[in-house]
């Protein structure tokens, strides 16, 4: 049997251990010094693109995620803490935001915010400053996602009850008519082909953002 007293120096040896095995730390405006960007061995969580990372508290199996960043700017980052608040850098933004961000080239951030009875709208708010506005009115839209042209494509089940893409207020046609057997997921833009890829199911689709079609273009890796 350990004794407590060398249980304790054990325990703290491990965690010592873990965290020097952990990425370094990253500056982050104020975010606390013991907050580390440690990498996540699973697959990337729903409703989060590639730019966006997860900041955790600790180290391995203690580790507890704290924050959801994306990088707004050189040395800038945007963040939604466990607790919903929005910040961009020192600056108290919003709160009750859930999960999905995305970024414009035009300098406006767009972000999930809840409401009364799991409701969620989109709502919009400019990197330089001023306060937030609501893009979407309907409390059912999520997964917020710019393209290079600072449209905004989204998803939302308004009108017809079925959850499907939205362009800047407009639905397209492609989605759910395509049969894809779970909601969207991983959103990026594909530059080579000018299509939004998304993860759905076992499968990766794209997405042709002018015309609405969706093609199912891979296995899901």
């Amino acid at each position: 049997m350990i004794r407590p007293g060398v249980r304790g120096r054990v325990f703290t040896a491990a965690v010592a251990l873990l965290v020097a095995c952990a990425d370094p730390a990253e500056p982050l405006g104020d975010a606390p010094q013991s907050m580390r960007t440690v990498r996540d061995p699973g697959p990337p969580p729903n409703d989060e693109t590639p730019p966006i990372r997860t900041l955790y508290l600790g180290a391995g199996l203690s580790a507890r995620p704290v924050a959801r960043v994306i990088d707004v700017a050189p040395g800038a980052a945007a963040m939604v803490l466990a607790d919903g608040t929005l910040r961009i850098g020192d600056r108290t933004v919003d709160t009750a935001v859930r999960p999905g961000l995305s970024v414009s080239a035009q300098g406006q951030l767009a972000y999930v915010k809840g409401g009364a009875a799991a409701q969620t709208d989109l709502w919009l708010v400019s990197l330089a400053g001023g306060p937030p506005r609501a893009f979407t009115h309907d409390g059912r839209s999520e997964r917020p996602f710019f393209l290079p042209d600072g449209a905004l494509l989204y998803t939302s089940s308004a009108g017809s009850g079925k959850v499907g893409w939205f362009r800047d207020g407009r639905r397209l046609n492609a989605y759910p008519q395509t049969r894809v057997p779970a909601f969207p997921d991983r959103t990026r833009w594909d530059a080579a082909t000018g299509q939004v890829l998304f993860d759905a199911g076992d499968a990766v689709y794209a997405l042709d953002p002018q015309t609405g079609v969706t093609t199912q273009a891979e296995p899901r890796p």
